[in-house]
């Protein structure tokens, strides 16, 4: 018997062949790529809004409070020899309220009268 010859592909069959096959590999990644899950998005930080400070409490009769933080005096207390001092909507004006003694203060001078502001507790509960 005689020898069996094979034919051997060309070159442009073996580049369609090459190419093809690639082309196959990308539809099939493509694929399995639209599958999976993209990675959640981070949402963007959250800005707070700063709490504003709050307002003054109304003016005071200086010579009632004890200064609590000598000589600049931004700081005191309530000292009156009464059942409470009054806090007022403007110099001599109406009291809106009263205060006990102890209140701590934050106090902004004036002549005879300060203005009073909430003091920050800092005692530990």
């Amino acid at each position: 018997m005689g020898a069996r010859y094979e034919r051997q592909p060309s070159r442009l069959e073996m580049k369609k062949l090459l190419i093809t096959g690639i082309a196959v590999l990308l539809a099939i990644s493509a694929a399995y790529a639209a599958d999976e899950e993209l990675p959640p998005v981070a949402a963007p930080p959250v800005q707070a809004t700063p709490i504003p400070p709050a307002p003054p409490l109304g003016w005071v009769y200086g010579p009632y409070t004890m200064c609590g933080d000598p000589p600049r005096c931004s700081m005191g207390v309530v000292n009156v020899p009464a059942d409470g001092l009054n806090v007022r909507i403007a110099p001599n004006g109406p009291p809106v309220m009263s205060l006990v003694n102890g209140t701590p203060l934050c106090l902004l001078k004036g002549l005879d009268y300060c203005l009073a502001l909430r003091a920050k507790n800092t005692r530990q509960h």
